[in-house]
């Protein structure tokens, strides 16, 4: 049988991912991660926003999940758009600037003191500020609309491949099936980032990345240099104790998937719609 054309398959997703140019983006990292999960469940995790108040509690500081906008598309794939560099709406909004915001607002020059008050004028602001810092150091925001700069989109595409895309930093995940045991299954992350000499100035003080550690620079030269990063196999167990991360995020989401599991098997658990 032969395979449905992919423009045809992909439709209205691939002219929205063409902004971001992946194709100049660099593998920073690979990473896999072993679950006592199957990958269905592991899929779900990540497509629902339920779980975010509670298993991601920083978000709350950061992104309005409350207010997520969900579409859906042909031949099973969809996608989320969370409004970023924002507070939860769900809350009210703090008068102080959240400490997980300070370093946006710093990587743009700006002074987080002087938004006392001003917290929800934040967004829009760091949108005018990417697009006219971006055009002086290299970086060029002009093929992406305003919620791109800032937001969180998500797309799924079906069956087992999604994807959380920010303007200068992609996640591609692929939760595959073990290979005889429903209960299980392999979970990879690649990251791709847009090159830090695009996006950060450090005489100027400029930090479009928000990275403010060496471990991406260190990453990028080697690939810059021809040796691609190693892929990391683990277990949830290394990820538990810290030895391997997948970000704090991703890693509280590891932290409860194998719960997830069980209470499949619960006898109070009849089905899934």
């Amino acid at each position: 049988m032969e395979a449905m054309n992919f423009d045809n398959f992909i439709g209205l997703i691939k002219k929205r991912l063409e902004p971001y140019h992946f194709e100049k983006m660099l593998l920073i990292k690979h990473q896999t991660v072993l679950l006592e999960a199957n990958w269905k469940t592991v899929r779900d995790n990540f497509l629902e926003q339920y779980h975010v108040d509670f298993i991601h509690p920083q978000h709350a500081s950061i992104v309005d999940c409350h207010n997520s906008v969900n579409e859906m598309f042909p031949y099973g794939h969809s996608c989320s758009m969370v409004q970023g560099s924002i507070t939860n709406s769900r809350y009210p909004v703090p008068e102080e600037v959240p400490d997980f915001l300070i370093p946006s607002l710093k990587g743009v020059g700006l002074n987080p003191k002087e938004f006392k008050g001003k917290v929800g004028e934040i967004r829009q602001i760091l949108q005018k500020k990417k697009r006219k810092l971006g055009k002086e150091i290299g970086f060029d925001y002009s093929e992406f609309n305003d919620g791109q700069i800032t937001d969180v989109w998500q797309y799924d595409i079906f069956p087992n491949t999604f994807m959380t895309i920010q303007a200068e930093e992609l996640w591609i995940y692929g939760p595959s099936p073990h290979s005889f045991d429903p209960n299980k299954c392999s979970f990879t992350k690649w990251t791709l980032q847009v090159r830090d000499d695009l996006l950060i100035d450090k005489k100027r003080g400029i930090n479009l990345a928000n990275r403010w550690d060496d471990s991406s620079a260190n990453s990028q030269k080697k690939l810059l240099n021809g040796i691609r990063p190693e892929h990391e196999i683990y277990r949830r167990e290394d990820i538990l104790s810290g030895k391997y991360s997948m970000t704090p995020t991703i890693d509280q989401d590891i932290q409860y998937l194998n719960d997830m599991q069980s209470g499949l098997h619960s006898r109070g658990f009849k089905t899934a719609v």
